[in-house]
């Protein structure tokens, strides 16, 4: 199940690119990295991430005793979360002076506010990272009930049944880890 910390983390790592570009943006290459403390803990806290990522997902997969068979179908890629995080996080980017600390508190309270409603509403799907790692958001039914795909393997057939191994990671959200028929 994907707990509060597991939310708060894919969160985090889905804004790793953001971090990256905040990093390039205001580094300074002339000075060392240990004279400028923010961009230092921005830095460790982008490996820290990137490293909980994996070992998430690496612990994940080796739950094979969640694994279970059901079958989905109208399965959708979610390109449309393209889009809120454009909005949501890139677009601080141009909104923000950095350099300022009374922007830069502005947008650390905006940021712990999207943080705290995309936990509370599960919209924690769509994450670059993830999809960097060769993962592909979908929306599927189950049934009559809508439920949230992360899946390595690519479907072919969106409006066909497809017998699947899953692993639940949250009442609406599965992790594919076999696609069958």
């Amino acid at each position: 199940m994907l707990n509060k910390f597991l939310r708060y983390i894919l969160y985090l790592t889905s804004n790793l690119p953001l971090f990256l570009v905040l990093f390039i943006q205001y580094v300074d290459i002339e000075t060392r990295l240990d004279r400028q403390p923010l961009l230092l803990t921005l830095l460790i806290m982008m490996v820290l991430l990137v490293v909980l990522l994996i070992g998430i997902l690496i612990k994940i997969k080796k739950q094979k005793y969640l694994v279970k068979q059901i079958e989905l179908s109208n399965i959708k890629p979610m390109k449309e979360m393209s889009l809120t995080y454009i909005f949501s996080n890139i677009l601080p980017l141009v909104a923000f002076d950095f350099s300022n600390k009374q922007q830069l508190i502005s947008f650390l309270v905006i940021f712990f506010i999207l943080m705290f409603l995309y936990v509370k509403y599960n919209l924690i799907m769509y994450n670059p990272v993830l999809e960097l790692l060769g993962y592909t958001n979908y929306i599927a039914k189950m049934g009559e009930k809508d439920i949230y795909v992360i899946s390595k393997s690519k479907f072919i057939h969106s409006y066909s049944i497809s017998k699947v191994k899953v692993i639940w990671l949250d009442s609406e959200v599965i992790l594919v880890t076999e696609i069958l028929e």
